[in-house]
C-alpha cells in the first residue's frame, strides 16, 4: 500500500520551491512507495475545507509532518508556516523531518 504524501501551498510562499526539494529528496532517501500530490490553496473556503494551517504544509496520510501542527485550529491563507526542528528555524520542513515522518508512517503501515 501506497502512502499518501501532499505538498499544500500557496501562490504568494517563499518556502514552497525549498520544501518541494526536501520532499523529493527525502522521498528519493526513504524508496518507499507513495501517491504525491501538489495542491494549490487559493481561498479561505479551500484553507477550511482541507484544514491548512499556513504555507508549505506536507501531510503523509493526512497527518503533518510536524508533530506541533496537531492542535492548531486556525485555518487560513495568511500565514507563512515556521518550522523547528533540531533547534534551528525554518521557512519549509527540513528534509530530516519528512523523513522522520515518513518512516514513522511507514512502520505504523507495517504494522497494520
Amino acid at each position: 500500500m501506497k502512502l499518501n504524501v501532499q505538498l499544500l501551498h500557496t501562490l504568494v510562499c517563499h518556502g514552497y520551491q525549498k520544501a518541494m526539494g526536501e520532499l523529493e529528496m527525502a522521498l528519493e532517501e526513504a524508496g518507499l512507495p507513495v501517491r504525491f500530490e501538489v495542491i494549490l490553496v487559493d481561498s479561505q473556503a479551500a484553507a477550511e475545507k482541507c484544514r491548512f494551517i499556513g504555507s508549505p504544509t506536507i501531510r503523509i496520510n493526512d497527518v503533518d509532518t510536524d508533530s506541533e501542527a496537531a492542535g492548531v485550529e486556525k485555518f487560513g491563507l495568511d500565514s507563512c508556516r515556521p518550522y523547528f526542528w533540531k533547534d534551528r528555524f525554518y521557512d519549509y520542513p527540513p528534509k530530516d523531518m519528512i523523513l522522520s515522518a515518513l518512516k514513522k508512517h511507514s512502520v505504523t503501515r507495517a504494522g497494520s
